[in-house]
Parts: structure tokens; C-alpha cells; sequence
């Protein structure tokens, strides 16, 4: 680990770097979606929110599912957009006296069970389209595949350069036309660790590293990184875990790749056009399972902010990750604090931008439209969350935990560096080990499965322990109503979390690898038996045995 010492001083010199445009202190901004713009009488409802709370920004999605809410040459149509109806020349109209960013998802391209009806749209171009680890593209994927796999929908490719290049096309064709002060980026992002194995970048890195990605963990937890960090792994896993960690900066590659463009684009077109993007707030987790490396984004230059979604879990989790992003990126000028003022009161977002800064600290609320359609006060929420004092508090539940932040940093610098080669000394020849690694996370997998229902509740490093209680208690809740004869899709959709809440919680088959402690667990249930609740590196699990298959031979010890 060496290698770590020498890149630590270049790092930080970095971060002394930051320049540029900064947040004005008391700055206040709130995400406008799509639905909340197409007809001249919604816009103008927004335009008169954002100026009776005094707002300073307005971020207005005008690129939702790679379709267009604006004229356009390059785009399809947006389908539920009236006829000659420009929304956002008429939001540029009608919100004159507020700023105004176009809001664009990137790779994120199409949802529904239906097909986009234009057959130009960027979902029916094939050779653009996403695949995950078994090669297959994601529009092929069933409602039932896409919540199991926690995919939103159809995805573009970030490794794509012909995607690289139409997106660029997009941005500069839009900037040209229209007078918006800025680009905001959103979905710059893979869907999840294990998609983009299945294409060219596989390929190229295992024709370098002579391992394939199939073969690799399909993701790493802050815990593998951690135990990685410190020495802590067998040698087998340790070089596992270094290919991952390779693989996962050729991902963040791709995706930096893009932002990079669309910074030329707009340097370009007109420097003074300014570049933002909507990224997650938990940086190490951003970087392994999204390929999102967005403290390097702002770091060299390519975005001039960020706005860090920061919306879910009680006040130590937004307090604890919004630290760690503080201390990453040296300070917190380019940062706006993403606030989920849509699932929560006006209390409870102005204590969390009070722990977060206070009025030091620019302010994002999702989403002005919410306001309109809950019927809440929009002046409330602005109210709640001004005037404070800056505190932040650097102990306790709400501290920062950013050793493996910074590690990652480090790393980072390393793979970027002129001796790439020097950062995968120790990993050895994989290849050899490939057999044995399995595809839920590496060990000692044979070919025993099992089919299973599960209920999820997620856990944050950050929660409270009040919160990590009332996740516990809610996971045996579930389990007491399974075991009294309940249904499992009614009891999932009341308890679980994320894509296990839909389709009756059924998850994709899984291999068991005897050296995991849940596996051990699940191979000793007959099929319909209920798990224990099973404690995991980000919450809690409740499953039943649906089906069990290939040769089992479990030790009892």
C-alpha cells in the first residue's frame, strides 16, 4: 500500500485548487420535473411559487426519458407534451426574474412496459444500450427483472462513444438555441455495480488484466474496502478486490468522459454557461456502485457545482454524509445541499440545513412541483430552512467517517497516475483463481441455489441507533405476520424496501458461497420456511425458502 503516501500530498494539493464560481451563501433552488411544466397554466404556477418564496434558481427538466420538453432537431418529442407547446421557452418567459438551468437525465433513456412510439428514439438504438454481466441488454429486462435488479429502466451505456458523442450534440444544440444559465446533469451515473460487464470495456480489460469481470465480486461493499485497506483479506479475495477496484475506475472513466465533453461543449458555446450535476451524497458508494466520481468532476474543473441528494433517513444520516462531503472536496462554496422536502416537513428539512451550515450552505428543495400538488407552503419550507446559524458537528453519530473517503482518493490518484501498473502490484494472476468466485460477491461458490422471496430494510452507516432500532423492529414485524400465515406480496408491500417492495419480493436466483454467513444460514431452510432476520452490511433481510436446487452438502459445524 505503498503507493498510497506518495500520492497523499499531490491529493491534497488538489483540493487547494478549487476554483472558480462559488454558491452565493444564502442561495435557494428547487428541482421543477417534467409533468410540472407541459401546459402554459402549469408553468406559470411554478414560476409564481418560485417568486412568492423567493427562489433563486430554478432547475427545470426539459430532458426526461432522452426525449425533449423544447424545440429540437436532435431529440424526439416529448409524447405528453401538447402540440406547439415550447415548455421551456415558456418557462424562460414566465420565470424571467429567476435563474434557470436546464435539467437534463443523461444516460437514463426510457421506462414503462411500453416502447418509446418514435423510432428514432435513443431506446431502439441497440449498439447503445446498457448490458449487464451476462451480456444481456437491458431492454430486454422484464418489470419483474428490472426490480430485481434495481434498474429504473432502459439505460444507455456510459462506455458508448457514439452515445458520448449524440449527448454532446444535444447539450450544444440546446445552448445554442436557448439562454439557460446553466446545464444540470442528472443520471451521469451506471444503474448499479453489476451492469456495463457485458460490452467492449469487459473485454478491454480483460485482454489488460487477463481476468474477466464475470469473474469478479459484483460489488464491494465499504466494508470490503475497508478490510481490503488494512490488510485484513486472504491473499485469493485481496486480489479479487484489487481487479474490482480496477474495474470500478474503468467505469468512472467512461461516465467522467462524457462530463468532460459536455464541459468543451459549453466552453465552447459560452464559458459563462455554468455545469452542475445532481450526484449521491455517500462518495464511496457513489464511486463503487454508480461509477459517479463526482469529487474529481469538480476537482479538475469539469463541473462548476454540485447538488448532493441528501434526502432520505433522519438527521445524523443527512448531517454524517454531508460532512464527508465537505471534508472530501475541501470546503463547501461549489456544494447545494439536496433537501427531500417532498417526503418531509418543513421542521425537519430546516433542522437538517441547520446541522449541514445553515444559511452558509445553498439549498435545493425536490421539487417545487410537490409543493403545488401536496398542497403545502412552499414559503414554509423556505422559512424553516433560512436565517439559521452555521453548525456543523464533527462528533458523535453525526461525525465524519471518511477514512475509507480518503483511502478511495487516494486510490484514485493512483489509477490515474502515469504508473497505472503500480496500483495492481500484489494482485497476481486472478485468472487462475476465477472458478471459485462467485457471482454474489466472491468465495467459495458451488452450483447449489435457491429461489427465494425477500423483505429489505436499509440500514446507513450514519443512522442513528433510534433508527437502526426501528428498521430491526420493523424487519421481525415482517417476520411475525410471515409466520402467521400472512401473504408474502401483502406483508412486502407494506415492509420491504427498494425492489424487493414489488412483484411479492421475489429475487433473482441465488448461488449459495459457503464462506457467507447468510448463505450458511438459508442452505439448512426447506422450501416455505421463513428465515431469522439476517443482519447485512446495510440493513436487514427476511426471506423464505421458495425453491432450492443443485448438490447440497451443508457441514454442520
Amino acid at each position: 500500500m505503498r503507493f498510497f503516501k506518495i500520492f497523499i500530498p499531490f491529493f491534497l494539493f488538489g483540493l487547494l485548487l478549487l476554483a472558480g464560481q462559488s454558491c452565493r451563501a444564502d442561495r435557494l433552488a428547487a428541482w421543477v420535473v417534467r409533468f410540472d411544466i407541459d401546459t402554459p397554466e402549469e408553468v406559470e404556477a411554478i414560476c409564481r411559487q418560485a417568486r412568492q418564496a423567493d427562489l433563486d434558481r430554478l432547475l427545470v427538466q426539459v430532458r426526461g426519458r432522452a426525449d425533449a420538453y423544447y424545440e429540437t432537431s436532435l431529440a424526439p418529442r416529448a409524447e405528453d407534451l401538447p402540440p406547439d407547446f415550447d415548455a421551456l421557452a415558456e418557462v424562460l418567459t414566465a420565470c424571467r426574474d429567476v435563474e434557470v438551468d436546464a435539467w437534463l437525465n443523461v444516460y437514463y433513456l426510457w421506462t414503462g412496459e411500453q416502447p418509446p412510439q418514435n423510432r428514432h428514439h435513443p431506446a431502439h438504438v441497440k449498439g447503445w444500450l446498457l448490458k449487464d454481466q451476462q451480456g444481456r441488454r437491458v431492454d430486454s429486462y422484464s418489470p419483474l427483472e428490472q426490480s430485481q435488479r434495481w434498474i429504473e429502466g432502459i439505460y444507455a451505456d456510459p462506455a458508448s462513444i457514439e452515445y458520448r458523442r449524440y449527448f454532446s450534440a444535444v447539450v450544444a444544440e440546446l445552448v445554442q438555441r436557448y439562454a439557460v444559465g446553466g446545464i444540470h446533469l442528472d443520471f451521469v451515473r451506471y444503474p448499479g455495480a453489476s451492469f456495463g460487464a457485458g460490452g467492449r470495456l469487459a473485454r478491454e480489460f480483460q485482454e489488460q488484466y487477463g481476468v474477466a469481470v464475470s469473474d469478479l465480486p459484483v460489488r464491494l461493499t465499504r466494508q470490503d474496502f475497508a478490510a481490503w485497506l488494512n490488510g485484513s483479506l486472504p491473499e485469493k479475495k485481496n486480489r479479487l478486490v484489487m481487479a474490482r477496484l480496477l474495474w470500478d475506475h474503468r467505469r468512472a472513466a467512461e461516465v467522467t468522459r462524457l462530463v468532460g465533453m459536455v464541459r468543451a461543449v459549453l466552453d465552447e458555446v459560452n464559458p459563462d454557461i455554468r455545469l452542475s450535476a445532481s450526484v449521491f451524497a455517500d462518495p464511496v458508494e457513489s464511486f463503487l456502485d454508480k461509477g459517479q466520481d463526482w469529487s474529481h468532476w469538480l476537482a479538475a474543473g469539469l463541473v462548476d457545482e454540485l447538488y448532493i441528494m441528501n434526502y432520505f433517513g433522519d438527521k445524523e444520516r443527512v448531517q454524517g454524509l454531508y460532512n464527508e462531503v465537505v471534508e472530501l472536496v475541501g470546503g463547501r462554496d461549489k456544494l447545494w445541499l439536496g433537501l427531500g422536502s417532498y417526503i418531509k416537513s418543513a421542521e425537519e428539512v430546516g433542522r437538517e440545513r441547520a446541522l449541514c451550515g445553515g444559511g452558509e450552505q445553498a439549498a435545493c428543495f425536490f421539487s417545487l412541483g410537490h409543493f403545488l400538488r401536496q398542497g403545502k407552503a412552499v414559503r414554509a419550507y423556505v422559512e424553516a430552512v433560512g436565517g439559521q446559524a452555521g453548525q456543523t458537528d464533527t462528533d458523535g453519530d453525526g461525525g465524519s467517517n471518511s477514512a475509507p473517503v480518503r483511502a478511495l482518493e487516494e486510490l484514485k490518484a493512483c489509477l490515474a497516475g502515469p504508473t497505472v501498473e503500480s496500483c495492481a502490484e500484489g494482485m497476481g494472476s486472478v485468472a487462475s483463481d476465477s472458478g471459485e468466485a462467485a457471482a454474489d460477491g466472491g468465495g467459495t461458490r458451488g452450483d447449489s441455489w435457491l429461489e427465494l422471496r425477500g423483505i429489505f430494510r436499509y440500514v446507513n452507516h450514519y443512522d442513528s441507533l433510534d433508527k437502526v432500532a426501528e428498521q430491526l423492529d420493523l424487519a421481525r414485524q415482517s417476520r411475525r405476520l410471515l409466520k402467521a400465515g400472512q401473504p408474502f406480496v401483502r406483508v412486502a408491500r407494506q415492509f420491504s424496501q427498494a425492489g424487493s417492495r414489488h412483484h411479492g419480493g421475489i429475487l433473482p436466483r441465488r448461488y449459495l458461497d459457503m464462506d457467507n454467513h447468510v448463505d450458511k444460514i438459508l442452505a439448512r431452510l426447506a422450501p416455505g420456511q421463513i428465515s431469522p432476520v439476517l443482519a447485512v452490511h446495510n440493513g436487514f433481510w427476511v426471506y423464505q425458502v421458495v425453491a432450492k436446487g443443485g448438490g447440497y452438502r451443508v457441514s454442520d459445524q
